[in-house]
């Protein structure tokens, strides 16, 4: 995973991704915001404040980050659900050294997408709560955010998972994964559940 400061990350790798915009465009995802889905046409279909389920075809990764700035540990919830809405995997890590909540976010997507890279899900939607870190992801190259090699890692991964767009969505949208980050668990410990959730409350 690249960390550090923009600057670093674009001295250091700037040759070699100079084109990921035109990949990104190519891949073509779409960045939209809260619950606002846009159509190829660019006309606005509708604003939902729950969790919908994706089309047949697809499925949907939800994720969100509770951030404690006391002890700078961020644990991370992780929902996975298909076009009848049926859990096909969740997971919960917890991260320490955190030093910012949207810090704690990035980590959230890439956690996600690092969970579900090894699995067939075919193609995938991402929705999170954290309007900051889905708009730095849609600046792409053009962002200025110390945590860019996030963003990097978080493009590269999202490729590799098929992932088709990152959708910011209100929080009553994101509340499985808002419940999973909230949940006590071991600093530095993960877990991942099949088919389920870790709570039947949920």
């Amino acid at each position: 995973m690249v960390t550090g400061s923009s600057l670093e990350y674009r001295n250091q790798w700037g040759k070699i991704f100079e084109n990921w915009s035109q990949l990104i465009s190519v891949s073509g995802f779409e960045f939209v915001a809260a619950n606002v889905f846009v159509s190829s046409s660019n006309a606005n279909r509708s604003i939902l404040l729950v969790w919908f389920a994706p089309s047949v075809g697809l499925v949907k990764l939800n994720v969100d980050a509770t951030y404690n700035y006391n002890t700078k540990v961020a644990t991370c919830g992780v929902v996975l659900r298909d076009h009848a809405g049926d859990v096909l995997l969740s997971a919960i890590a917890s991260f320490p050294d955190v030093s910012a909540l949207l810090q704690a976010e990035f980590i959230a997507i890439l956690f996600g997408l690092e969970v579900i890279k090894s699995g067939n899900f075919g193609p995938m939607l991402m929705e999170s709560d954290a309007a900051v870190a889905i708009r730095e992801l849609g600046e792409g190259l053009n962002s200025l955010s110390v945590w860019f090699g996030y963003i990097i890692n978080m493009l590269e991964l999202a490729r590799c998972c098929r992932v088709k767009g990152f959708y910011h969505v209100r929080r009553d949208a994101n509340d499985i994964a808002r419940k999973l980050s909230k949940m006590l668990y071991p600093v530095g410990g993960r877990q991942i559940w099949v088919f389920t959730l870790p709570s039947s409350d949920m």
